[in-house]
């Protein structure tokens, strides 16, 4: 979403970037955009420390936390890894979350020039006089204790404000005008499966989420969990490693939901752990959750108890999306 909102800004002030995201641009079939040369966009993975490998001006940074346990021993490992990212030999200057423990403590004794941004009052990129909102939320985008103009953004969430508020402070790293910026992020409609409204079918909201980390789970599910009926939650959990890693953390964040539906764990590159399941989880989560093998079956079965008012958020990285919302059981498309 950040990076979107990043090529949303620069777009908006005219600079014709080219871009390289981790989701489908609009007007696109992919993540590509192909523009000029001033400007390139792009958005790097931590995972194996692939990100190492990368030579950024600006380097923009959301937050620091422990994921992808195959490969950071603990939190600390992970924050380091991000920590020599703001120090690659290419950056110039850097963005980075004030609102994110670790974050700040990945950039603490940085040399190149610092934006931050985030709800805290010491962040030099702020979002002052929210007023949230169905779809979204409205808020005065203030850069170093100055008002540069009033942003209405069409997504919902706090996160989406701090997300924002990442782009903006992306865009004041890289010397560009501040005039634009709020207009270009009113602008925004969204990126696919990043709290992603994709029908409402029979009086039942449904959206669709990338998220499989504890915290965007807990995100997404703040941000969409505002209607009148009740909160079900299609999950598929992501890896085995990250499930066994987080799993009191996956179980406080499924907790916002009044109903947990489960599916397998989506395996991708690993072999099974013992006690690191979806079952498991299920059992964790008590009457609120319920568990089924197959992503069809999870499926069939949320279909068959929403009602009018509910909410239903499908969340996961793995193939569960693509079994719900590309036809095979017919439910709404955007």
């Amino acid at each position: 979403t950040v990076s979107s909102m990043c090529l949303a800004i620069l777009e908006g002030l005219g600079c014709e970037p080219t871009a390289s995201v981790g989701a489908r641009l609009a007007g696109s079939a992919d993540g590509y955009r192909d523009g000029g040369r001033a400007y390139f966009v792009f958005e790097a993975c931590e995972y194996r420390r692939a990100f190492l490998s990368f030579s950024p001006t600006v380097a923009v940074l959301t937050n620091a936390e422990w994921d992808h346990p195959d490969c950071f021993a603990d939190a600390s490992d992970a924050v380091s890894a991000f920590s020599a990212y703001l120090r690659l030999p290419s950056v110039r200057a850097a963005a980075v979350s004030f609102d994110c423990a670790g974050a700040v403590e990945a950039a603490r004794g940085l040399t190149v020039p610092l934006v931050t941004f985030g709800f805290a009052e010491k962040a030099d990129v702020r979002a002052l006089s929210l007023v949230p909102g169905a779809l979204g939320t409205s808020f005065t985008l203030s850069v170093y204790g100055r008002a540069v103009g009033e942003v209405t953004l069409r997504i919902p969430g706090l996160h989406n404000v701090q997300n924002a508020l990442a782009a903006a402070a992306a865009a004041v790293a890289a010397d560009l005008p501040t005039e634009g910026i709020a207009a270009a992020l009113s602008s925004f409609s969204g990126t696919p499966r990043r709290t992603e409204l994709r029908g409402v079918y029979r009086g039942v909201r449904y959206y669709d989420d990338y998220a499989h980390h504890p915290t965007e789970i807990h995100a997404a599910l703040s941000a969409i969990g505002t209607g009148q009926g009740r909160l079900i939650c299609l999950y598929q959990p992501h890896t085995y490693s990250r499930t066994a890693a987080l799993f009191s953390d996956f179980v406080h964040a499924l907790s916002l939901a009044d109903l947990v539906v489960l599916c397998d764990v989506y395996a991708a590159r690993e072999e099974r752990l013992a006690g690191a399941s979806s079952h498991a989880l299920a059992a964790a989560l008590g009457k609120r959750a319920v568990y089924f093998p197959s992503p069809e079956a999870a499926s069939l079965y949320v279909r068959s108890i929403a009602k009018e008012g509910d909410t239903v958020a499908v969340m996961g990285a793995g193939d569960l999306s693509a079994r719900v919302f590309c036809g095979v059981l017919s439910f709404p498309k955007s």
